[in-house]
């Protein structure tokens, strides 16, 4: 849990403001999350979207709640028991008389929602919604003030990122949007893109007409229950989980980020023929990146990386597709609820991906797939149970159950029990895991979440997980894995300190293959914050350890974050010295950056990096963000391998970003 010092800020002027607390709250999940096992693209755009266009709390559903990490089931359901007792909040100052809310999570909610009068309970007009609806269009550069070996005559592009994209919104009825992306090295109005960009995004959503609660015509993406067989979103890492007890979701969101894939493409809609009682239906047919087998009649693996620079890159974009026909029944009464999830789905030429390995024996293999799932749960004041459990067409199971209670405000227990068997497999779960994927993995959860004194928070999970069937890296039967996570973090009044300490060990193959070994890697994380209305100062100490037989490694990061804030101006100066002898000990860190553009960056090595970071408001209806930054490294002559090679020590990239809204 963070804690937040910002002073009450109405929706528009949230807009204007620094972003800094939310972005912190994220940074901080990052930095001792497994980055790769969470899918932060989609996750950071999402609450940029968020942020810039809160949400109306006395109009919100449960589904709208449930979508803020944060947020625990309990503290949804007493959200809602509010605006049912009391009516609609006339300020959100109101949030404060919620006490399962806390006064950190009372100042991180303000910037995702408002309290706003409800003025009419009727669909608008489609005059009223043209008349009074809200236009945005952002677009993007990325300038790199270097080359790299593709740029010279592999890739078929120049060497600039940059996008565009437009949004319409009418309060949180009507959304409509369309974006195109172009990566470095990719073509533009040329070769197979001759309508412009490589990548184009598209969405028409409509909710809240009468019983029809949502319809999504375009992209999309899909939660449901604990996303054992459908989340295609972001999903439930280990201290998002402790954060928010573990709560499941009903939720379709439209697809407006830059990712390429994990999206649905075609229609999906959520009707209410009865009070509490949800039926979702939804449709996909899109186009993928596959690589084939030998044979050219079935496929080797699905591409998920969305570059197309290369000939090879090109003749492999949408050379497959997708299909998907399935729906979702899910009933609340009373604090419980029940649903059911079930779809079918296939692809044009067989999925024959290799097999030659242990770990990949139970891969999914065929044409022709479905999954289905229950999900269950209740809700009271202390006690939170939750659930899913799965199957597929190779009849294996996989189960998540999950147990939370609630001892007062300021403590809180979670356990949660996952079995998913080496059977079991679905090409769009996102759930919580140690091994990356929801199959072959069996283990057991339990976290603390502790407040002993108003300004003090600790938090702490212990994690013991086995495999059944040998993992890449552990070619044994029945590898382990312990994971063990403890933060501290004391809030004095413009001051914060805030410690994390991260251990994993893992079984893995010896140098010979002949037996497991533990893999030992150790994540501490030191920051020491200053925060008023001007000035906000962040140093940080990453440190991390690496061990495996007698292979041991330490790498460590300094940084300093300064920003300041006034009037119409933010800015920001980053800077950071790492030492990190081999890529196990890199450090994830978050920098400032670009609404809807993740900040994400990792090193190792050794170097400095060094940022500015510009934020300008022009006028009421134009912001402008500018951002440079270099990394620069002491122990190599050249950065990166094969075409993305730099033949130089550092390399320098500016980003620009121009928002009008009208």
């Amino acid at each position: 849990m963070i804690i937040i010092a910002v002073e009450f800020l109405s929706p528009i002027h949230l807009i204007a403001q620094q972003r800094q607390p939310w972005e912190e709250y994220l940074q901080q999940l990052s930095e001792t999350e497994d980055f790769e096992s969470v899918s932060w693209e989609d996750y950071y755009d999402f609450l940029s979207d968020l942020t810039t266009h809160p949400m109306n709390i006395n109009t919100a559903t449960r589904e709208d709640l449930e979508q803020l990490p944060f947020l625990t089931a309990q503290q949804v359901e007493d959200i809602l028991a509010y605006l049912y007792q009391y009516g609609e909040m006339r300020t959100i100052n109101e949030l404060a008389m919620i006490g399962s809310l806390d006064y950190p999570q009372r100042k991180l909610l303000e910037y995702f929602v408002y309290a706003g009068h409800i003025e009419d309970k009727q669909f608008p007009s489609f005059r009223k919604i043209m008349q009074y609806g809200h236009h945005e269009v952002t677009a993007n550069i990325n300038i790199p003030f270097y080359r790299r070996k593709g740029d010279s005559s592999i890739y078929r592009g120049y060497p600039y990122k940059h996008g565009i994209r437009y949004n319409f919104r009418f309060s949180d009825l009507v959304r409509f949007g369309i974006m195109g992306a172009q990566d470095a090295g990719e073509p533009f109005f040329a070769d197979c893109n001759r309508w412009g960009y490589d990548y184009y995004s598209f969405y028409l959503q409509i909710q809240k007409l009468g019983k029809l609660k949502n319809l999504t015509l375009g992209r999309y993406h899909l939660q449901f229950g604990a996303g054992l067989i459908m989340n295609n979103s972001f999903g439930l890492g280990k201290i998002i989980a402790l954060t928010n007890l573990g709560h499941t979701t009903h939720a379709i969101h439209v697809h407006s980020s830059r990712s390429e894939a994990n999206y649905l493409q075609g229609a999906t809609a959520t009707v209410e023929p009865l009070h509490n009682l949800n039926i979702t239906g939804f449709l996909s047919y899109r186009n993928i990146d596959a690589s084939f087998n030998q044979d050219d009649q079935s496929i080797k693996a699905i591409i998920k990386t969305g570059y197309h620079r290369t000939s090879k890159e090109i003749l492999q974009k949408q050379n497959a597709t997708e299909s998907l026909v399935g729906g979702n029944i899910n009933y609340f009464w009373n604090g419980f609820h029940i649903g059911t999830t079930g779809f079918l789905t296939g692809f044009n030429h067989p999925y024959h991906p290799g097999r030659n390995a242990l770990y990949q024996h139970f891969m999914p293999y065929g044409q022709r797939f479905w999954n289905a799932s229950i999900d269950y749960g209740y809700v009271n004041h202390s006690l939170t149970l939750q659930g899913e459990t799965a199957t597929n067409n190779r009849h294996g199971i996989a189960t998540l159950d999950m147990v939370s209670w609630q001892i007062n405000n300021s403590l809180s227990l979670l356990a949660l029990y996952r079995f998913y068997s080496h059977k079991y497999y679905s090409f769009f779960s996102n759930s919580f895991s140690e091994g990356g994927n929801i199959q072959d993995e069996k283990g057991l959860y339990t976290g603390i979440n502790w407040r002993p004194i108003p300004h003090l928070s600790l938090m702490e999970y212990t994690d013991i997980v086995y495999f059944i069937w040998p993992k890449y890296g552990a070619s044994k039967v029945g590898s382990h894995a312990f994971d063990q996570f403890f933060s501290a973090s004391y809030q004095l009044q413009k001051w914060n300190f805030d410690v994390r300490y991260r251990i994993k060990w893992r079984e893995k193959d010896n140098q010979k293959k002949t037996k497991l070994v533990y893999e030992n890697i150790q994540r501490c994380r030191i920051a020491v914050k200053y925060q008023d209305t001007i000035w906000y100062s962040c140093t940080s100490l990453n440190i991390n350890h690496y061990q495996k037989e007698s292979n041991s490694t330490t790498g460590y990061m300094v940084s300093e974050s300064l920003r300041w804030n006034y009037k119409q101006l933010q800015s920001a100066i980053i800077l950071g010295y790492f030492h990190t002898p081999d890529y196990h000990t890199r450090i994830y860190t978050f920098e400032p950056g670009m609404l809807y553009d993740m900040g994400f960056n990792n090193y190792y090595g050794r170097g400095i990096r060094y940022a500015l970071y510009l934020h300008t408001n022009i006028g009421k209806s134009v912001t402008l963000t500018t951002k440079i930054g270099t990394t620069d490294y002491f122990d190599r002559a050249q950065i990166s391998s094969s075409y993305q090679q730099i033949n130089h020590s550092s390399k320098t990239d500016m980003e620009m970003q121009i928002r009008w809204r009208f």
